[in-house]
């Protein structure tokens, strides 16, 4: 049976019982004698009957509305799916600029961190961050350069300072927890690791006129908005957990 004649089944059905009983109503104005040959509760029965087949429409109609409605919500969903994949797909893993942009990126609203971690020659930018914000820190990874007691440079005196500016951070109740290392090579790169989320790296340049012999080339900015974000951060994070172990032992007594 095609669609439209079972579509125009259920009108007469639903209506002809109506329209019928709206015909007699209407005769009867014009000549109630029609009463004579139809009984009242004929008419009421069939009036009943209209009534029945009305409401049963209705419910079918709603009935197929709520299955579009339906529909309708399950292709939003996965389009709702499809467009966060695409966008995942198309983000750009790599945001580069100065390192104050890239941590004001990383951090954003945030007013807190789980784990922190830092390997860096000095700190010294980092800890400018994060002393003149509202972050608290639960734990912090500090991985610096260190140097020999009897080395007393510039540098090695500001690192050392920094190296207690962090504890007075953490004495003041902004850092939960804080674990600082010493490397003892020269630096080519520096990292910055918020919890998972997001990753800040860079590399140095060897320039001797700098204080620190070192100059910092551009900063990039790596979140956890991608499949491949996520997969880098992974491999940084687990790069400095083994460096910063490795570093109790292997790079020389540790001076802070």
């Amino acid at each position: 049976m095609s669609p439209a004649l079972v579509r125009l089944l259920q009108l007469v059905s639903t209506f002809l019982a109506l329209v019928g009983t709206i015909v007699i109503l209407l005769v009867s104005t014009f000549d109630s004698s029609i009463f004579d040959f139809v009984p009242l509760h004929l008419l009421l029965a069939i009036m009943a009957l209209s009534f029945i087949f009305v409401a049963v429409h209705i419910e079918r109609a709603l009935y197929r509305l709520q299955s579009e409605t339906q529909v309708l919500t399950s292709s939003v969903t996965q389009l709702e799916a499809t467009h966060k994949a695409y966008l995942e797909a198309t983000a750009p893993v790599l945001k580069m600029g100065t390192l104050a942009e890239a941590f004001a990126g990383a951090t954003g609203a945030r007013k807190h961190i789980d784990h922190l971690r830092v390997y860096a020659a000095s700190s010294q930018q980092v800890f400018s961050f994060v002393s003149n914000s509202t972050l608290h820190v639960d734990r912090c990874s500090l991985l610096i350069r260190g140097f020999p007691t009897k080395h007393d440079s510039r540098f090695a005196q500001q690192v050392r300072g920094l190296a207690d500016e962090w504890r007075k951070l953490a004495a003041s109740g902004r850092i939960d927890e804080l674990e600082i290392m010493a490397y003892d090579y020269f630096p080519t790169d520096y990292e910055i690791l918020i919890d998972s989320e997001a990753l800040i790296f860079g590399l140095f340049d060897y320039d001797p006129d700098e204080f620190s012999s070192v100059k910092l080339r551009t900063a990039n900015l790596v979140e956890d908005s991608s499949a491949a974000g996520r997969d880098l951060i992974v491999e940084f994070r687990d790069r400095f957990d083994k460096l910063f172990e490795a570093c109790r032992a292997a790079h020389g007594p540790n001076p802070y």
